[in-house]
């Protein structure tokens, strides 16, 4: 039997931690997972064991660098104990470590379009610049691969591309599931738009604000009901809230916390909309395909682009845009989505979990 170590920093909140746990629930049976993890908190489920190192990201530049040396010694004991046949990280803290423990023998993901991610962190930036020391690195979208080439000196030969994976029958199992009194309420009697993501900068909620303005504008004048769903947790959901009173908005909009279960909410809405700066390869574009919702997207550096290439449905806006974002959201409310809903069931082949768990396997060289 194969071992398989995961490094990643917890297996809570995130795009990352979900595709991590996702993929052990989908590797063979011969491959044993062990997942290291620098703070114990576990949202999703998995199938493997844990060994928690209980170094949990302090702030401060200090606190970093002695961090680094903690985790450093405390992976390479955990690997010697193990000895895992591939180690295999996710997120760039957790990339470094690796990195710095098993060189060549390090498979690292990229997850996210460096450049823009990392454009004022010099800590993170340097990081990546490591990334040629790995013995291979496993980007979410093409686009990546240039971007690592171009800005960072990484070498083209050392990266492969696997899309996230997604779990269609579970998702659409637990987007049938029963919402909650307090959320029925939000659905019924309106035409619900939704989006799901972290609460920061990278996510754009404040163009989608008021983008979602001017939309409401139109469809108060035929006196339909139009409302806007935010799910999710963090640092800006105070202004965001005080955007949305600012603008009027405080009847139509509703923060709802982060769900372990979006797809029930997802399922209920007439169109999902991704208002981001910049992804990687946004989960939450394909989750919204598999409850068979419309997406909206800004054309941001990477993965929309990439998921909707051969669709033509001019569903992509540009960056930053709020009066073309709210135009084209108009439009997909109004028009005869079938075409792309079509699309949907050719297009999530290629994220199907089992597949992209082989795929990683054979990144790793374990399959």
């Amino acid at each position: 039997m194969k071992k398989i170590m995961i490094v990643i920093p917890s297996l809570a909140g995130g795009g990352a931690e979900r595709v991590a746990s996702l993929l052990s629930r989908n590797f063979p049976e011969d491959i044993e997972t062990v997942f290291a993890l620098f703070d114990g908190k576990i949202e999703y489920s998995f199938r493997g064991k844990v060994a928690n190192l209980n170094l949990p990201a302090k702030p401060g530049v200090l606190n970093k660098i002695f961090n680094v040396a903690r985790r450093y010694f405390a992976l390479k004991k955990l690997v010697a104990v193990e000895k895992p046949d591939a180690v295999l990280s996710f997120m760039e803290s957790a990339n470094l470590i690796n990195i710095l423990c098993n060189g060549g023998k390090a498979f690292i993901s990229v997850r996210v379009h460096p450049s823009e991610n990392y454009a004022d962190s010099f800590f993170d930036r340097l990081i990546v610049k490591q990334y040629n020391r790995a013995g291979k690195i496993i980007a979410v979208s093409k686009k990546i691969i240039d971007d690592l080439e171009k800005n960072f000196g990484i070498s083209r030969g050392l990266v492969t591309v696997v899309y996230n994976p997604a779990n269609v029958g579970e998702i659409r199992a637990l987007a049938e599931e029963t919402m909650d009194e307090r959320y029925e309420a939000i659905f019924n009697g309106a035409i619900v738009m939704i989006t799901a993501g972290r609460l920061n900068a990278q996510k754009g909620h404040a163009d989608l604000l008021n983008a979602f303005h001017l939309v409401r504008r139109e469809y108060e004048k035929s006196g339909e009901r139009i409302r806007l769903v935010i799910m999710g947790r963090g640092e800006l959901e105070t202004q965001l809230e005080e955007l949305t009173e600012r603008l009027g908005l405080s009847d139509s909009v509703f923060f709802i916390d982060f769900q372990k279960n979006p797809f029930k909410f997802i399922k209920k809405s007439q169109l999902f909309v991704l208002s981001s700066r910049y992804e990687g390869f946004p989960n939450a574009i394909i989750e919204a395909m598999i409850c068979g919702v419309p997406v909206v997207s800004t054309d941001c550096p990477t993965g929309p682009a990439e998921i909707f290439e051969k669709g033509g449905f001019g569903n992509l806006t540009k960056v930053g845009d709020v009066e073309e974002l709210a135009s084209v959201i108009l439009k997909f409310l109004k028009r005869d989505n079938s075409d792309m809903l079509d699309f949907y069931n050719e297009k999530l082949k290629e994220f199907d979990a089992g597949r992209v768990a082989l795929e990683y396997l054979k990144a790793c060289g374990l399959k």
